[in-house]
């Protein structure tokens, strides 16, 4: 019989899918509304709303490699999918950390396959929000709505692995140490 979650799948299906139609519309309204390149700012010299295509990932690694990413983010997304029961353990903030998660790399995902192609051509992940301190010349890399559901995801997740640790399952019989070595010899001898 299969493990039951602690929150119901459709309200965790319903939150991943917030994730993604958030992250989209909000990168509609740039694209719609700001030229690539755009820089607004919301609140002096910290923060700023900008029009950025990222060709890579996270601190511009990987540019230039939409395929590849895209095919590892493809990758986590069904090993999450496959594997959500293991990963949550029926800890409802666990669950909810990977529909977060989930709808991040949805959102970005878009993004890299040009699901929804843009007026100006361009293809990549669009990022809009920048945190800077301008006195200092310091700069957070641009990101969206998709990066910080990545991040309060994974954060809220390795949070609630360290916080809440479930007990042991009850050990199985003791197994009787192997002697490596002669098994060795067995598997030589002619």
């Amino acid at each position: 019989m299969a493990r039951k979650l602690a929150i119901r799948p459709e309200l965790l299906a319903a939150a991943a899918a917030g994730v993604v139609l958030l992250d989209q519309w909000t990168k509609y309204l740039v694209v719609s509304r700001l030229p690539v390149g755009a820089r607004h700012e919301l609140i002096r010299d910290i923060l700023f709303l900008v029009h950025v295509v990222n060709k890579g990932a996270a601190w511009g690694m990987m540019h230039g490699r939409m395929n590849v990413l895209a095919l590892i983010s493809i990758a986590v997304f069904v090993l999450l999918v496959v594997y959500f029961r293991r990963f949550t353990e029926r800890v409802g903030e666990r669950e909810l950390a990977l529909a977060l998660l989930l709808g991040g790399i949805g959102g970005n995902l878009i993004d890299r396959l040009n699901l929804i192609p843009r007026p100006s051509g361009m293809v990549g992940v669009v990022d809009f929000i920048s945190v800077q301190y301008v006195p200092r010349q310091w700069e957070y890399p641009s990101f969206n709505v998709a990066d910080s559901a990545i991040c309060v995801g994974v954060a809220t997740y390795c949070l609630s692995c360290w916080l809440r640790r479930l007990p042991e399952p009850a050990a199985a019989k003791p197994v009787a140490k192997r002697d490596w070595g002669q098994v060795l010899r067995d598997w030589l001898r002619p």
